[in-house]
């Protein structure tokens, strides 16, 4: 308050020469109450050119602050078009189906029958993702030659593949190339030792090329690694009656029948084995059997057998 006042009493006339000067709180004071400083003015001009300086400079120290904290922030994530790559598994194809069982018919050379596949629907093959079903689809058909070039595409790509090893063995084998297939059976068996069906089919591909203790050993290993095998039973059977084990063979074919009551091959080799013995009735029981339950893959078979039951009933 004593401020007040003595910057009311300076307001009324000259500062006294004693007195230090009017503080530069008190012009503030003295407008606020209504009274004119005795101050000269200070040029508008300068005034504004000073104010012009200051925001130059605080937009300058804004824009630098806000550029600094745009370099430090994380930049946005980018949006990516999520894709998924369509599964090119190669399917196995069944074991089974794939399986080699050989027939030894009455005055004909022994040979192997076809693959047990379904009959395909549409003549045209159907767009399939990769080479391995191209060439199952083609084998399948009995198309040979396009086959071959499918299961070869696959193997360049991938040598160790086990299953095209094995369906390329079973190609061969339907075209009578007995070499050619029991190599692609070797084959599958350094990669895979315990391929059952392997051991099968190389026992007929080494049935056919006489090599009988060969076949006979590898029928052996496929029903040691799988004792229901009725494949590998009659596999064994051929090789046993082509090396004159006749009870053996009857025996191993029985076992065959033990496994699969319906399957054609044991039924027709038995009945072969008993017309050999003279057991006629046994023989006409299997060789019937065999007629009901042949596939279309053993129909060249089927002629032939009606013909042998028709002699053997006249007997």
């Amino acid at each position: 308050m004593s401020r007040i006042l003595d910057a009311l009493r300076r307001g009324r006339g000259p500062t006294p020469p004693s007195s230090g000067g009017r503080p530069d709180h008190a012009d503030a004071v003295l407008a606020a109450l209504g009274y004119k400083s005795d101050r000269p003015r200070r040029s508008n001009s300068a005034v504004v050119l000073v104010l012009i300086v200051l925001s130059a400079v605080g937009i300058s120290v804004w824009y630098m602050r806000t550029a600094t904290l745009a370099s430090k922030a994380p930049a946005p994530a980018a949006l990516k078009t999520q894709t998924h790559a369509e599964a090119r598994q190669s399917p196995e194809p069944s074991r089974r189906g794939v399986t080699q069982a050989a027939l030894v018919p009455a005055r004909m050379e022994p040979r192997p029958v076809p693959p047990r596949q379904p009959t395909a629907a549409n003549p045209k093959p159907a767009p399939v993702p990769d080479e391995f079903r191209l060439a199952l689809y083609y084998q399948r058909t009995g198309d040979f030659e396009q086959a071959l070039v499918h299961y070869k595409t696959v193997l360049q790509r991938d040598e160790m593949n086990a299953n095209a090893h094995n369906n390329l063995g079973n190609l061969y084998l339907g075209k009578a190339l007995y070499e050619e297939a029991a190599r692609e059976f070797h084959r599958v068996l350094a990669i895979e030792p315990r391929y059952v069906t392997a051991h099968v089919n190389l026992a007929a591909a080494l049935y056919q090329l006489k090599r009988y203790d060969e076949s006979a050993a590898e029928a052996r290993a496929a029903i040691r690694l799988d004792g229901r095998n009725a494949d590998g039973y009659v596999n064994l059977a051929l090789a046993q009656a082509a090396a004159g084990q006749t009870s053996d063979a009857r025996s191993s074919l029985a076992r065959a029948l033990d496994i699969d009551t319906h399957h054609a091959a044991a039924h027709y080799n038995l009945a072969l084995q008993y017309e050999k013995a003279g057991e006629i009735a046994l023989a006409l029981d299997h060789y019937r059997a065999f007629l009901q339950y042949v596939g279309p893959e053993q129909a060249g078979y089927a002629a032939d057998v009606r013909s042998r039951v028709q002699a053997l009933e006249r007997r």
